[in-house]
């Protein structure tokens, strides 16, 4: 799920799959909000399975829904060239390195660390959760950069509804187009079999019901022996939703405005934290573009991780201390 939770993220802040560019399947009818916490979880299980995420999005109050898309419109009415352009290139330096890198980052220690693999797993089945991460990370940004979104004003044919249910099987299909992972799902086929049984025993009414709904599933995970998710759905303004939606969403969508604020305004005065960060950035792909073994490749990534970590600690005592 650490690879899905991934490319949702980046699906969600990259703004990517524009319909015009065949990103997304044509538009399906909005269902009508689901009528209990069984028919939402069902929903929201069966769309999961097929990596659609169309389900989640239909059943957000039409207030956060506007909310999202009020974002796009002002990225779009306020984006500047110049931190478009080299953001854009910042990602293709990245991806370029996954893919030339590659040996060095199925040896990486710091990378083992980062993505939480398994301690009991042998030399091989590290390497492999490593290609595997590696592997999702360039599918992810592929779809990206590929995109058209290096043109900003290309945000106008964006509909986030259409990017909930095309940008993951996108990713996934990138991802069956790398070399040696045809067969590598994004969704592993015995977590689609779990929530189509699941969404299967809830549609049916067979599932135990209560207010609020809690299902627990146990998978299995590069990065644990069992993988524990946990639904619970709650009521929202007349919408049922997973309780870390419903408690993340509204904050996160707080923060991507402002995000948003930063990389489109110019500061008056004082130097341009977009741009600063973007060359801490950018200093730290030197390194990693540089790096001819593991151990200088752990080093690169310290630096790329303290250079920007710096620069964010920065922005947030700017912002206390003015």
């Amino acid at each position: 799920m650490r690879s899905i939770f991934f490319a949702a993220v980046a699906a969600l802040f990259a703004l990517v799959a524009l319909r015009y560019l065949g990103f997304a399947p044509g538009k399906t009818p909005v269902a009508p909000p689901a009528a209990s916490a069984n028919e939402a979880f069902a929903r929201t299980a069966r769309g999961l399975a097929q990596l659609n995420l169309e389900p989640v999005w239909d059943e957000l109050p039409p207030a956060w829904q506007a909310d999202a898309e009020e974002l796009v419109t002002l990225m779009r009415a306020s984006a500047r060239p110049e931190v478009w352009e080299r953001g854009f290139g910042a990602l293709t330096r990245a991806r370029d390195v996954l893919v030339e890198k590659a040996p060095l980052v199925r040896e990486s220690q710091r990378l083992l660390a980062i993505a939480e693999v398994r301690e009991d797993l042998d030399d091989a089945g590290k390497r492999q959760a490593l290609e595997d991460s590696r592997a999702v990370a360039v599918a992810t940004l592929t779809t990206v950069l590929e995109s058209g979104l290096e043109d900003s004003d290309n945000l106008k044919y964006l509909d986030l509804r259409e990017l909930s249910s095309g940008f993951l099987p996108e990713v996934a299909e990138r991802l069956r187009e790398l070399e040696g992972h045809a067969d590598h799902a994004l969704m592993p086929a015995d977590w689609a079999e779990s929530f189509l049984r699941l969404a299967a025993l809830h549609e049916e009414g067979a599932a135990p019901r209560g207010t609020p709904l809690v299902v627990t599933m146990e998978l299995p995970s590069s990065t644990a022996p069992v993988k524990e998710l946990r639904f619970q759905m709650v009521r929202v303004e007349g919408r049922w939703l997973d309780s870390r939606v419903a408690e993340q969403l509204p904050a996160a969508l707080d923060t991507v405005r402002a995000e948003i604020e930063l990389w489109t305004t110019p500061p008056e005065g004082a130097a341009d934290p977009a741009l600063e960060l973007l060359g801490a950035f950018e200093a730290g792909l030197d390194a990693l573009e540089a790096a001819e073994d593991a151990a200088a490749l752990d080093a690169a990534l310290d630096e790329l991780v303290g250079q920007v970590t710096a620069q964010l600690l920065r922005r947030k005592l700017g912002k206390l201390f003015g």
